[in-house]
């Protein structure tokens, strides 16, 4: 899952940050009535097939998101990556008096098992917490996976 995440960021950051690559792609057929639905009003900005997975980078509502369909089109997961001072208060304070200087990049996640929050402290390590703001671990960040990211065109 953090390979996922990091792979994702690592899209996100191109995608937005270089002109130069144009990663869009056609939502697959078994996927496009899921997305549609979930996402109405969305504003593709690519569509990528990594390991299987389609991933979907988008706008809705003022958010760049990402979200992930399996091979048959079912909808796994939704990362957003938020603005700096937008996470919950709670993450916010527990940085402050745990990680003093570290604002991190704070992800929320959304699946079928409800919301997470995923803050990078480092190149390294992450924090993970619960919907309510309670930190639940701390996690070690892979590298990016380079076979993911060459699958994007």
């Amino acid at each position: 899952m953090l390979k996922f995440i990091a792979s994702i960021s690592f899209v996100l950051v191109f995608a937005f940050g270089s002109q130069a690559f144009a990663f869009s792609q056609s939502i697959p057929a078994n996927v496009k009535p899921t997305f549609e639905q979930k996402f109405t009003g969305a504003k593709v900005i690519s569509c990528h097939e990594i390991n299987g997975e389609h991933n979907i980078i988008f706008q809705q509502e003022n958010e760049v998101k990402s979200a992930r369909f399996d091979a048959n089109g079912k909808w796994i997961d939704t990362i957003i990556s938020l603005n700096p001072g937008t996470a919950p208060t709670k993450i916010i304070e527990y940085l402050a008096a745990n990680h003093e200087g570290k604002s991190g990049h704070v992800r929320r996640i959304e699946n079928e098992s409800g919301t997470t929050f995923l803050v990078f402290i480092s190149e390294t390590k992450a924090l993970r917490f619960d919907n309510d703001g309670n930190m639940t671990k701390e996690e070690d960040v892979s590298s990016i996976d380079e076979s993911a990211l060459s699958t994007i065109k």
